[in-house]
Order: C-alpha cells, then structure tokens, then sequence
C-alpha cells in the first residue's frame, strides 16, 4: 500500500491548454472560497483504502493520527506500507 496526500487550491486556474489557431484561451478561477483542499488515502492495486479529505492543509500530528486510525486497521498480512510524508 502507497500511503499518500495531495493538495488543491480552490482557486486555481489551468496554465495551458488548446484554442483554436489564432483564437485566445480562457481559463476560469473561480472567485470567492480561496481555500486549500487536501486528500489523503492509501493506494493498492485493487483500488483506494480509507480515502478522507480535509479543510485545508494537514500537519504531521494530522497525518500521523489519520493513519494510525484509519489506515492501520485495513491492513492485511504480508503488507508493505510505503509512506510519503515531504
């Protein structure tokens, strides 16, 4: 099991992208909520185990007490669990 998080800003907008030939390309951001969002789940090859999303960004205690809770009892024997904590 890969054991990882990823973040969004809400208020992002796409840097790239197709237009037609000598046509601009318009990218929206929403405005309003400007707001981190984070998701964290462990990943196998048969699918997603004890995915949660947070309000924001996640700290080590956070992290930490999210897997020891949640990612720990779906664990089976013989697993090898590889953490990514940057």
């Amino acid at each position: 099991m890969f054991v990882d998080e990823t973040c969004i800003k809400t208020n992002m907008a796409p840097l790239r992208g197709w237009a037609p030939k000598g046509h601009r390309l318009k990218g929206i951001a929403r405005r309003g909520r400007r707001h981190t969002l984070t998701f964290l789940a462990g990943l196998r090859r048969d699918g997603l185990s004890a995915p949660c999303g947070f309000d924001g960004l996640i700290n080590q205690r956070a992290f930490q007490a999210r897997v020891e809770q949640h990612l720990v009892p779906t664990l089976r024997p013989g697993d090898l669990v590889i953490l990514d904590e940057c």
